[in-house]
């Protein structure tokens, strides 16, 4: 009976010694306000699901564009009120950046919307002043109106989606007001000439809120003179209000987006796709998508898939006006395993693979799943042994990999290995950065670069490939040199510093 009692108590003791609190902190970049609250949904989704007694909280410090100092940090909670769940500030674990990332990617295109409404019905409420400033205006504007809402992205989101007329919108209201000849159209835009022009062509009929606007083509979040509660506020308001419309027109934007999240029922007509929804992407690099390929690849090995196979139809980045068919038959054998179904991978869900891939699965894994499934193009390997054989042959090769960070701290780690290694050496290396390329030559010798005629699409493979068959690896941390670790595991790697993905 003792014995019993002692093993329940240890059980209990160590269920609360184990419980940690979940931190959700901003990005280290100007993501905006809806990237941040899709990454809440996602981070939200992640804890719901654990269904134990770890805890929740978001708290984005002193970081993002809506962080005004005179409001206190913590700018989530300038608008909404405080998320806090079974919160336990002595075991407090921050969410790394790469995690925070996947969290926003899901959150605004893994989530159904039920689920996100359920998440947001749930857990995400606003502050009284902000619901006393939505049920005056609403009270005002939308009552015993047929409200149609329009949500029309202008300024930089053309970088990110195909830019649509203010004629196609003009289009669909007046088929709109043919049908209800007493409708009310609700915009909310950030383009103030689009506002301009809807209301010289429906004059009486258009509703929009005091949001600031700009008409340069710049976004008002990058404004120097804004007002960053307030650019918060005017976009969490629209959002609110477009999710209050009999049925909504919208261009790709997460503010949309997230209004059809808040009310699930209502109609939405997307009117464009932003480059994260497409299958086919306009910019690519194939070291993540390599990655991306390894996530799949252990996902048929857990019964996940059933089959795929690696086409990626994408622009070339070499030659943007020719489609690239295949790029993967440019580094690699074709790869097709199962069923013959294709499965086609928008953008989102590729770099999320690729990310979790590079920051979850372990080299000796990865290495398991190249070594059964990808064979190197004979031509492009070839290559890469003849280079070796030429310059390396009978020699000790510490390869060198710059990338970002410290230039001492390469120096002072190569000083170190080079004290170790048997002599005679040679350094291999690899960069962009021209500064420290001549520095290296300045201060080691030899240095040789690797010269093997490749293009660019084939180019960061063949780094990987080549720093793997190399006796040990320096560098700053990056996708190349996690990619030379899975092709060979056993090559002792000195990473320096940390990618910002890594960082929390």
């Amino acid at each position: 009976m003792k014995l019993k009692l002692l093993f329940s108590l240890l059980i209990i003791f160590n269920h609360c010694t184990l419980s940690v609190t979940y931190k959700l902190t901003h990005f280290p970049f100007t993501a905006g306000f809806f990237s941040a609250f899709h990454s809440v949904l996602g981070a939200l989704d992640f804890y719901d699901t654990l269904q134990n007694d770890d805890g929740f909280i978001v708290d984005f410090e002193d970081q993002g564009l809506y962080y005004d100092p005179s409001r206190g940090p913590n700018w989530w909670n300038y608008y909404f009120e405080p998320i806090e769940i079974k919160a336990n500030h002595n075991e407090v674990k921050k969410f790394p950046n790469y995690k925070k990332i996947n969290f926003s990617f899901f959150g605004q295109f893994g989530l159904s919307r039920t689920r996100s409404h359920e998440l947001i019905k749930k857990y995400i409420h606003l502050k009284p002043h902000i619901q006393k400033k939505l049920d005056t205006f609403l009270l005002e504007n939308f009552f015993n109106n047929q409200i149609i809402g329009i949500h029309y992205r202008g300024t930089d989101k053309q970088e990110e989606a195909p830019q649509v007329s203010y004629e196609v919108l003009k289009l669909f209201i007046e088929r709109e007001i043919k049908e209800q000849k007493n409708l009310k159209i609700f915009i909310a835009t950030d383009d103030a000439n689009f506002l301009s022009f809807m209301q010289k062509q429906f004059p009486g009929k258009i509703i929009n809120s005091n949001a600031t606007r700009s008409s340069d083509g710049k976004p008002p979040y990058r404004s120097p003179s804004r007002d960053p509660y307030q650019i918060g506020e005017d976009g969490i308001f629209d959002c609110l209000l477009l999710s209050k419309c009999s049925k909504v027109y919208r261009t790709a934007s997460n503010l949309s987006d997230t209004a059809q999240k808040i009310n699930p029922l209502i109609p939405v007509i997307q009117l464009n796709k932003s480059k994260w929804e497409e299958v086919e992407m306009y910019e690519y690099n194939t070291l993540a998508l390599f990655n991306t390929t390894l996530s799949l690849l252990d996902k048929y090995e857990h019964k996940e898939l059933t089959g795929f196979s690696i086409t990626l139809p994408v622009i070339s980045t070499e030659y943007p006006q020719n489609r690239c068919s295949n790029w993967w038959k440019t580094c690699f054998e074709p790869l097709s395993i199962g069923t013959n179904d294709q499965l086609e991978i928008p953008y989102y869900s590729s770099l999320v693979l690729g990310i979790n891939n590079i920051f979850e699965m372990s080299a000796n894994r990865a290495h398991e799943l190249i070594t059964k499934y990808i064979t190197i193009q004979p031509t492009l390997l070839e290559k890469i042994n003849t280079f070796i054989n030429q310059e390396c042959k009978n020699h000790y090769i510490i390869g060198v990999y710059y990338e970002h960070g410290w230039y001492s701290w390469i120096f002072n780690k190569l000083d170190e290995q080079i004290k170790k290694c048997p002599t005679p050496y040679k350094i291999v290396l690899i960069t962009s950065d021209q500064y420290f390329f001549n520095e290296m030559k300045k201060r080691y010798s030899p240095v040789i670069t690797m010269d093997i005629n490749t293009s660019k699409d084939e180019a960061g493979i063949a780094q990987a490939i080549l720093l793997s068959k190399l006796n040990e690896i320096i560098g700053s941390s990056s996708e190349t040199i996690q990619i030379a670790s899975q092709f060979n595991p056993t090559i002792p790697v000195h990473k320096v510093g940390k990618s910002w993905k890594e960082m929390e």
